[in-house]
This record gives structure tokens, sequence and C-alpha cells, in this order.
């Protein structure tokens, strides 16, 4: 298709945020935001087809996963000012 324009994936250590209102706080994970970050997961593992996993990986397992992440020179950012943290 000529003309068409593709969007670009965000590189993986941008920060992007919603309108500047939101009171949105973008920051690094750690190893204690897990269980809240497991917990969500849960949800969406069982109850959704957002993940292709069924059944859903255990905080240890999250934590693990967050250590592969941060190992690989990436970034795992979470919304600090969520209720849930």
């Amino acid at each position: 298709m000529t003309g068409a324009r593709h969007a670009q994936a965000p590189r993986p250590d941008a920060v992007t945020s919603r309108a500047a209102d939101d009171n949105i706080i973008i920051r690094d994970a750690t190893a204690d935001d897990m269980d809240a970050v497991q917990a969500i997961y849960v949800r969406h593992a069982l109850q959704s087809t957002a993940t292709f996993e069924e059944t859903p990986p255990s905080i240890h397992e999250m934590q693990d996963r967050l250590t592969q992440i941060v190992s690989l020179g990436r970034r795992h950012g979470i919304d600090a000012a969520a209720d849930f943290l």
C-alpha cells in the first residue's frame, strides 16, 4: 500500500503519559510492587484473553520476570499514584 504510514513502536526506555492533569506518576517497578502487579495480572489471566497464560504466575514468578527485564537493561514502569500500590 503506497503512502501508508506505519506507527513506530515506542522505545523501551520511553515513558509516556496521558494528559498532564491525570496525576500519573510513572516510576520503575521494584520487587516490593510485584504483589500488587500479580494481583492485577491474575484477574486478566483468569478472566480475559489479555494474556496467553491460563495459570496465573505466582508473586515469586513475577519477581523473577522483573529481575529478567531489568537484567536486560529494560524498564518495567508502573503508575505510582494508582490506588493499588
